[in-house]
């Protein structure tokens, strides 16, 4: 893991995932601090096929940290996406606390960045549950137009994961 050619670490990465050991999780837990983005956002996305509730909570964390607004919308995504993958009670409630918030004038676009942030991670749990939140989501006049928007497509997606099914009005 010592190189700094991306696609070997990638490859060494796909191979230590395949093996289910306390170590391999460890290496893989490791590149969650990686300076290269890409690596980060492969090791959020394969930690919690190692131990989910692990992996909650060293994704919690990232996603709480005051350093995390300072990474590309790309990579906020792709741990919220990972942190969903896992499935827990406490993300799922995590991410209803975070799409109750309500904006004020000063912090509007945050509380908005978090509530799509919230999506996704509805997205990457990928389960029947999340599904009907999702399409609750996207019919409340509560929420702003953007997360509405964000739930529709989130609810394409997981139906399409789920059920196999094209979207509505396609052939």
């Amino acid at each position: 893991m010592g190189t700094k050619n991306l696609a070997m670490k990638l490859e060494v990465m796909g191979i230590i995932a395949r093996g289910r050991s306390a170590d391999a999780r460890r290496m893989i837990s490791q590149c969650l601090e990686d300076p290269n983005p890409n690596i980060r956002m492969t090791a959020a996305r394969v930690l919690p096929e190692f131990d989910r509730e692990k992996a909650y909570l060293d994704l919690l964390k990232l996603v709480k940290d005051d350093k995390f607004g300072k990474k590309s919308v790309e990579e906020q995504e792709a741990m919220f996406m990972a942190l969903g993958s896992t499935n827990l009670p406490g993300a799922l409630t995590f991410f209803q606390e975070l799409l109750g918030r309500k904006a004020s004038m000063f912090n509007k676009g945050k509380v908005l960045e978090e509530k799509l942030h919230a999506v996704h991670g509805l997205v990457g749990a990928c389960s029947i549950q999340t599904y009907k939140l999702l399409t609750e989501l996207s019919d409340d006049k509560s929420q702003p137009p953007e997360v509405n928007q964000a739930a529709k497509i989130g609810v394409i997606k997981t139906r399409k994961v789920l059920f196999g099914d094209k979207p509505e009005g396609q052939a």
